[in-house]
């Protein structure tokens, strides 16, 4: 069962099976090839010793800048980072909870691991591969939406109705919304953040992290930043609208 896809700049593909503990590259040649995998007894699959697996439900994954570095998230408390240009492992880093989201934060070169559970964020140093903090959260953060132009990574957090920013110097501050945040999307052009909750949606300024304007009509909706347009998709209705 397959959780998750990312692509290279060099239009490689790859995917996330949590239920077999690999992941596959896909190349535009149409060449497949798989890293890790479930079985100690198959000769066949690499990187599997049953005491130290490289992969343990991965579920979301991140390239850095270059795309030379592939981190992949498990919800075995871990993170992997796979050597794209080899397919093969070089690194695991322990995290103190469960995995379940991952983001690059090219302006800053760190990666911003989401622990749903324990309502966490672990930041790690991309240079060297270590954590450099983990921080609390509000209740159950679920994305890591980077603004790509102050560096700040906000991290909607479903219990809590509000985003927690992470600022560069590590602090940070929330933005309160009016209910559960469902999507968030951030767009450099208008260095604004496109956020859709339960009850509403807001865009927000990036330079201060003030809701500039409630937009009520996008409620519950998705969100995605497509050819310098806002596109809010409404799944129950079976349509969008771009802004």
């Amino acid at each position: 069962l397959m959780k998750e896809g990312a692509i290279t700049p060099s239009g490689n593909f790859y995917l996330t099976y949590p239920y077999s503990h690999n992941i596959s590259r896909l190349t535009p040649a149409g060449e497949i090839t798989f890293v890790g995998g479930f079985s100690k007894d198959d000769p066949s699959i690499s990187y599997c010793p049953a005491d130290n697996p490289i992969f343990a439900y991965p579920v979301s994954m991140s390239f850095n800048s270059d795309g030379s570095k592939l981190y992949v998230a498990n919800r075995g408390r871990f993170v992997t980072v796979i050597d794209t240009a080899k397919d093969e492992p070089t690194k695991k880093i322990m995290v103190s909870g469960s995995a379940t989201y991952i983001s690059y934060n090219p302006t800053l070169n760190r990666i911003l691991i989401s622990q749903t559970v324990d309502s966490k964020i672990s930041v790690i140093d991309a240079k060297n591969d270590t954590i450099i903090s983990e921080i609390k959260t509000g209740i159950r953060p679920r994305q890591a939406i980077i603004n790509t132009t102050s560096g700040d990574t906000y991290v909607p957090t479903v219990l809590s109705n509000a985003i927690t920013v992470i600022h560069p110097d590590l602090s940070i501050s929330e933005i309160k919304l009016d209910s559960e945040p469902i999507d968030g999307e951030y767009d450099a052009v208008s260095d604004r953040l496109f956020v859709t909750t339960f009850n509403s949606a807001f865009a927000i300024d990036g330079k201060t992290n003030k809701v500039l304007k409630a937009l009520p009509e996008f409620r519950n909706n998705r969100v995605a930043v497509a050819a310098g347009k806002i596109v809010f998709t409404d799944a129950f209705k079976d349509h969008f609208n771009v802004i």
